[in-house]
């Protein structure tokens, strides 16, 4: 059985919710559902954990005077995108079969069906295991290469469905 940790708080916080809207604030892209879906066949307990994960900060969060001063996933993008969006990534690492470091994440974006009021309603864009190359410094490159271009997709697949279902996200930097 592969070894699995959760931090005790997301990379970045979420928003505060009322306690009660649970997992309902999750909403999943459908290939980003495929890929968390697929994390089952993969490793359950990770599957499992990470569901668990969603759960308890789809409840809990940060507070309102906090959040402006989260800063989000990506920032090494910013300008490679228009308009980008604050991005949270919610993560967690174990250690696969032959003790390979395994790091699984979950994209997100805080989007809302009325411009400029955050909903805290959370558009899960793409969900994956990241690529960790060897630990040479090439390789850390490579690695923050492959993640730079997670990000980039999460934030554009993220975009075009705001745009396609007129909802807004809230942006990075805020205005």
């Amino acid at each position: 059985m592969d070894d699995f940790e959760f931090p005790e708080m997301p990379h970045v916080y979420l928003p505060a919710v009322n306690e009660n809207d649970g997992l309902t604030r999750w909403e999943f892209l459908p290939r980003a559902l495929d890929e968390f879906q697929k994390l089952k066949g993969i490793d359950e307990d990770a599957f499992l954990e990470m569901q668990q994960l969603l759960l308890r900060w789809g409840e809990r969060g940060a507070r309102e005077y906090d959040v402006a001063l989260v800063e989000p996933s990506g920032r090494r993008v910013l300008n490679e995108i228009l308009n980008p969006p604050w991005l949270g990534e919610l993560k967690g690492w174990g250690t696969g079969g032959n003790d390979e470091d395994r790091h699984f994440r979950l994209y997100f974006l805080d989007i809302s069906s009325r411009p400029g009021e955050p909903a805290h309603q959370m558009l899960v864009s793409l969900c994956k295991e990241k690529r960790i190359f060897d630990n040479t410094r090439q390789g850390a490159r490579k690695t923050n290469e492959a993640q730079d271009q997670d990000i980039l997709l999460a934030m554009r697949l993220g975009k075009q469905w705001c745009q396609k279902n007129r909802v807004t996200f809230r942006p990075w930097p805020p205005k």
